[in-house]
C-alpha cells in the first residue's frame, strides 16, 4: 500500500504542522517527572498526522513507546492493573525510555477511564502523549487542564501538492 511505503520516517518529512511538532520534540527532550504538566494532548482532524508525528519522535529519541489505542481495551481496571505500573518505569531493561500513548482519547466507551488516567498523570514517572480528534469535548474539560495542549492544523495545498507529487511521477500515476 503506498501510505506505508511513503509513509515519513524522520521528522522533517512530515507533512504540515512544523511548529507543533518541534513543539512535540521540545517538550518530550525536556520532560522529567517534576514537570508541573505530564501530559500533553494533541489534537486535531483525524488523519492529519498525530499518531505519526508522535512515533516519528519517540523513535527518533530512542524511547520505548506504550501504546493505547482505540480497539485496545480501556477501561478503569485495565488501567490501575496494567498500565499504572509501566508509569514507574522509566527505562526498559535495554536502556530505552518508556513513554505511554493514548491514540483516540475522544473514542472511549468507558468514563471511568478519563478520572482514571488523570490519576496516572498524577503519578506518572514517565512521558504520557494524548490524541483527540474533538479538543473541546465535554469529557476532556478536567482532564485538559493536567496537559500541555497542541492543536494540529490541516497542511496546506502546497505542502500537500510537494510531497505527493514526486510520488505520482515515481508510481506513474
Amino acid at each position: 500500500m503506498l501510505s506505508q511505503k511513503y509513509k515519513p520516517t524522520d521528522i522533517n518529512s512530515i507533512v504540515g504542522n512544523k511548529i507543533n511538532i518541534n513543539n512535540i520534540h521540545q517538550w518530550i527532550t525536556n520532560w522529567t517527572p517534576l514537570n508541573k504538566k505530564k501530559c500533553l494532548l494533541i489534537s486535531g482532524n483525524s488523519g492529519i498526522g498525530k499518531t505519526l508525528s508522535i512515533e516519528v519522535i519517540l523513535k527518533s529519541l530512542n524511547y520505548n513507546i506504550v501504546e493505547l489505542n482505540s480497539d485496545d481495551e480501556r477501561d478503569k481496571e485495565y488501567i490501575k492493573t496494567s498500565i499504572k505500573p509501566i508509569l514507574q518505569v522509566f527505562k526498559t531493561v535495554f536502556g530505552k525510555k518508556n513513554a505511554l500513548v493514548v491514540n483516540d482519547l475522544d473514542c472511549l466507551s468507558d468514563h471511568g477511564f478519563i478520572s482514571a488516567l488523570i490519576d496516572c498523570i498524577k503519578e506518572t514517572k514517565i512521558p504520557i502523549i494524548c490524541t483527540c480528534n474533538d479538543r473541546y469535548n465535554q469529557a476532556f474539560k478536567t482532564f485538559a487542564t493536567y496537559c500541555e495542549d497542541i492543536k494540529f492544523k490541516n497542511p496546506n495545498t502546497n505542502d500537500i501538492y510537494k510531497f505527493i507529487n514526486p510520488i505520482y511521477k515515481k508510481e506513474k500515476i
